[in-house]
């Protein structure tokens, strides 16, 4: 995190351009990022005016070697594994599902389901067609219990909660419940019935907790300085079990809670039971 003044009326992107030595076109893919804060205020507009004296707090992103994969779990038709924020699943040179057909030499590898690319966790992948197939009526037939971790704003006046509200028209389903909570903060377990895009975050945020470092629906006002190092939304997908279409053995995953998400768990008086 670096912190400057404005000591003129100038806008945001030529003073950010100016004091970090940036181009014009880097210093607007910065105040993009969402990770430019004034006066406590998440900023993402590059014309936004500053005025003499005000505060502004830079994110500056880390150039960073996507980590290897945790493999969870591998078996002659799928493969398990833990997702690190920062990587899409699919449909890029740099997604999971690329890594993975890369160094397994096998381009029949296919994602069975998706997670945003600021969620962490666990992700599915089918190793043929035939095993994608069965896999997505598993999905079809709410047949996968999938649990998230996110830790939110505000603290939760309850200890259980269903959320019915409808995600793009369509019918969403998700239950909260209340892992710990302090007077700002709350940390949730949500289990999800169905699986509409965004639904964890969309949902949080109807019932008024809206995931920390979500820049889309989020909070946009700083209330703990813990907050302004967050890079990402703090949501993880944390845990999932199926009966296995070829088995017949139910198979239940964990992905460990990561490093930044304990981190800022334990800096807000947090905590999280990983056993539960």
């Amino acid at each position: 995190m670096q912190h400057f003044i404005a000591r003129q009326k100038t806008e945001l992107r030529p003073f950010l351009a100016e004091t970090l030595g940036l181009s014009g076109r880097k210093a607007k893919d910065l105040v993009d990022s969402k990770l430019v804060f004034v006066n406590d205020k998440r900023v993402w507009i590059a014309t936004y005016l500053l005025r003499p004296g005000d505060r502004v707090d830079v994110v500056v992103p880390k150039e960073e070697t996507a980590p290897e994969p945790v493999i969870l779990h591998e078996d002659e038709w799928i493969i398990a594994v833990d997702k690190p924020a920062g990587v899409v699943t699919e449909s890029d040179p740099a997604s999971m599902e690329a890594r993975l057909r890369k160094t397994r030499e096998d381009n029949r590898i296919r994602a069975i389901h998706r997670l945003d690319k600021e969620t962490s966790g666990v992700v599915l992948f089918a190793k043929t067609d035939e095993v994608h197939g069965r896999f997505v009526e598993l999905w079809s037939d709410k047949e996968v219990r999938k649990l998230y971790l996110a830790v939110s704003y505000g603290e939760a006046d309850f200890d259980a909660r269903t959320v019915k509200t409808p995600v793009d028209g369509k019918s969403a389903l998700s239950h909260v419940k209340t892992i710990s909570r302090t007077k700002d903060f709350s940390c949730f377990e949500v289990e999800i019935e169905t699986g509409r895009k965004y639904q964890v975050r969309k949902h949080l945020a109807v019932i008024r907790h809206p995931v920390v470092g979500d820049k889309s629906i989020g909070v946009k006002v700083v209330i703990s300085a813990a907050l302004k190092n967050v890079r990402r939304q703090m949501l993880h997908a944390w845990k999932i079990s199926f009966v296995h279409p070829f088995t017949g053995q139910k198979l239940a995953l964990t992905a460990p809670v990561p490093q930044d998400m304990a981190g800022l768990i334990k800096e807000l008086g947090l905590r999280v039971q990983e056993d539960r």
